[in-house]
């Protein structure tokens, strides 16, 4: 329908990346130090956004309205929300959910704002998911990530496996700067 209809194309097959609780999660119990549950995003989400966008050419807005509309203000799904760093100046967030794929039951990591070089926030909220999805009775930690994005590289060296998927991410430009191929390489 979107290519029909919309003059849609694919940019890119997406592939997953799959990772077992268990192997990813850290042993203590509870959140691990400089770990907190977020309820509600304030404006400290839009410096994060801003930090993340950064390190990519193209990406999706990611602000403290954007957060509290797609994660706190949507009735239909349950989200878990958890960010690194000192209240008031977080290094990263990770929201995570159940889902259904296939008939199976699942944690999908549904948003990854962790700007590169935050290493010990990103090992600590994966860490803290891990825990979580494991906590849940879950095995699987599933996320969709481009294969250029250095987060890629980064998730399978802590143990996730690269799995082929169905899924397309596609789009429409109107820019020609911003045709299909530089947008399967940059966003």
């Amino acid at each position: 329908v979107g290519r029909r209809m919309l003059d849609y194309e694919i940019v890119r097959v997406q592939n997953a990346l799959v990772g077992s609780s268990g192997a990813l999660a850290g042993r203590g119990a509870g959140l691990p130090d400089g770990v907190s549950a977020v309820e509600r995003f304030g404006a400290e989400f839009d410096a994060l956004g801003e930090r993340c966008a950064a390190d990519v050419a193209a990406t999706a807005l990611r602000s403290a309205a954007f957060l509290n509309w797609r994660y706190v203000e949507r009735p239909e799904r349950s989200y878990r929300a958890l960010a690194a760093g000192a209240p008031g100046s977080p290094e990263g967030l990770a929201v995570w959910r159940r889902a259904e794929l296939g008939g199976t039951e699942l944690a999908f990591l549904v948003e990854w704002l962790v700007p590169s070089g935050a290493d010990d926030a990103a090992a600590a909220l994966l860490s803290a998911v891990a825990a979580e999805v494991r906590a849940a009775g879950l095995d699987a930690l599933v996320l969709w990530c481009p294969e250029w994005s250095p987060w890629c590289a980064d998730f399978q060296e802590r143990g996730f496996r690269v799995t082929p998927t169905d899924y397309l991410t596609t789009a429409r430009s109107w820019a020609r700067r911003f045709d299909l191929v530089w947008l399967r390489d940059h966003w």
